[in-house]
């Protein structure tokens, strides 16, 4: 929760994003905890239901797929703050990304 805020205040101060439309880009399946703006992650059915509306300003994208972070950046990048994302998805069944995926990301 405090690192997501951090970045969106680092994207408003820092990289000077209009006020309310700082993105942040997550992987589908992933897990972050339980507060409003880690649960605005999540796609799992059962953790949001009955806690909406949730946060604006995510975008979700698959896991595994850096051309699809790619494309995201090169659409929005300007509004993109930070891109979080589990190494290995526990949550999802312990799901491990392709070899290279991470050092493509980052």
């Amino acid at each position: 929760e405090v690192a997501l805020k951090i970045a969106r205040k680092w994207g408003y101060e820092r990289k000077h994003i209009p006020s309310g439309e700082a993105l942040i880009v997550c992987c589908i399946g992933c897990y972050h905890g339980n507060t409003m703006m880690t649960q605005s992650l999540s796609t799992e059915e059962s953790a949001i239901r009955g806690c909406e509306p949730l946060l604006p300003g995510i975008i979700k994208i698959d896991f595994g797929d850096a051309s699809a972070l790619e494309r995201v950046l090169d659409d929005k990048g300007g509004l993109v703050c930070c891109f979080i994302a589990e190494p290995i998805q526990g949550e999802a069944g312990g799901v491990i990304p392709p070899q290279g995926y991470l050092s493509e990301c980052a």
